[in-house]
Parts: structure tokens; C-alpha cells; sequence
């Protein structure tokens, strides 16, 4: 666990353009901006991959993330109550593995 903590270090270093394509990598900067409260970035992050929530049915999970850190707005019409349920359990195991 002491690696976590060492690679988080550097994380928030990456740019953007660098872990575009990897949602796992955008995931774990979502947590750590929000770790470190750094709302500014998180912002700037969710603005960064805008257009990846609006037209990629895989990047749900980051536009759930961003209705509930940013809108502040549970209410969502992305998905059915189940697979609502199944994404916030799926980015809850990703937030214990960091």
C-alpha cells in the first residue's frame, strides 16, 4: 500500500493529454483531485473529457462521477436504477484497490 501512496505523488503531474485513453488513469486523478480537494483541477478535468461522457457510452462511470462531485445532482437519466447501483459498486472497488 506504501506504493499507492508514493505513485499518488506523481499522479496529479501527468497531463491530461498523456492518460486520455485510459479511463482506469482518469478514474484514479478523479479521486485524487477530490482526495486533495482540489476542485479547481477536478473541474478542469471533467471539462478536459466533455466530449468522451457525451458521445462514449463507456465513460458513464465519469459522467456519474462528475453528477455527483461537481452538480452535486443524484438524479441522473444516464441509466437504469440497476446499472446506476452496479457503476457506483464498480468505482467503490476501484477507490479501496488506490
Amino acid at each position: 500500500m506504501d506504493q499507492n501512496y508514493k505513485a499518488w505523488a506523481y499522479l496529479g503531474q501527468i497531463p491530461l493529454s498523456e492518460i486520455k485513453d485510459n479511463k482506469d488513469m482518469v478514474m484514479q486523478r478523479v479521486f485524487y483531485n477530490y482526495y486533495n480537494n482540489d476542485m479547481e483541477q477536478l473541474g478542469s478535468l471533467f471539462e478536459a473529457f466533455k466530449e468522451q461522457m457525451e458521445n462514449d457510452d463507456s465513460w458513464k462511470a465519469l459522467k456519474i462521477a462528475k453528477s455527483i462531485l461537481i452538480d452535486l445532482d443524484l438524479k441522473t437519466d444516464l441509466m437504469s436504477p440497476d446499472e446506476l447501483v452496479h457503476q457506483i459498486r464498480k468505482l467503490a472497488k476501484d477507490f479501496v484497490f488506490l
